[in-house]
């Protein structure tokens, strides 16, 4: 198992090939379960530019046997593990039939589209947090506030769900400690990555879209060069 590296293939077969209890923490953005109920419903509004197999690819959902796999490779069970509205049921059922400490986490985004035409405004998404007893639990109570507020930025990488990295550093520095292992089998843009790199954690990461792995690989060489800033500038300048 190499650590600091960034893997092409289906999530599943690549967790499937990982030993047991060999992750400290699993960090993941999976695809969303998103029903779109045609005229009046925004819950696609800013994925509109994603058409055909892009869309599909981002809005219905992930298998659950992933999870499965987590329990089996984390040292304890110890994940974070953003959802849409429609995924809370059955990633919580999940934890909660195990006997695990599972609780819905809000980011809130307070500079969202402030349009709610007969839905509820899309100004929050959602993250289970799935602990093992025992696992690492790190953090004071402002650090642990369920409810985090942090503006929504335009992509900066080209990916349509791409997180801040203030908020993947907030579940990091909870969920684990320096040198460990964390892993994330859905990893997009590769936030977690340079998460993993600024706050001296080890990463592993697999994403099956290739244009994501040049993104990827692109954005912690401009890392390890001290040049992100940059590359974010150069990339802006590409989307615009």
């Amino acid at each position: 198992m190499k650590l600091n590296t960034v893997n092409h293939g289906d999530c599943l077969d690549f967790m499937r090939g990982l030993p047991d209890k060999c992750i400290d923490l699993g960090l993941t953005d999976p695809p969303y379960k998103i029903k779109n109920c045609g005229h009046g419903n925004t819950s696609l509004k800013s994925l509109e530019k994603y058409k055909g197999d892009a869309l599909n690819d981002i809005s219905d959902g992930f298998n659950l046997e992933c999870l499965n796999e987590f329990e089996r490779i984390l040292k304890k069970v110890n994940i974070f593990c953003f959802c849409s509205n429609d995924q809370i049921p059955e990633i919580m059922s999940w934890g909660m039939e195990r006997k695990y400490y599972t609780t819905i986490l809000v980011w809130n985004k307070f500079n969202s589209i402030p349009f709610a035409n007969g839905v509820w405004r899309q100004d929050a998404e959602f993250i289970i947090h799935i602990r093992e007893k025992g696992a690492t639990f790190n953090g004071n109570s402002e650090l642990k506030k369920k409810v985090v507020q942090m503006p929504t930025n335009p992509s900066k990488f080209g990916h349509p769900t791409e997180k801040p990295i203030e908020l993947i550093d907030r579940y990091l520095m909870i969920g684990s400690n320096e040198c460990d292992v964390i892993l994330d089998p859905f990893a997009g843009s590769g936030t977690t990555a340079i998460s993993c790199m600024r706050l001296g954690r080890k990463y592993i990461l697999c994403e099956k879209e290739k244009e994501y792995i040049d993104i990827i690989n692109k954005r912690i060489d401009a890392e390890n060069d001290g040049n992100l800033l940059k590359y974010h500038d150069e990339q802006m300048a590409l989307n615009d």
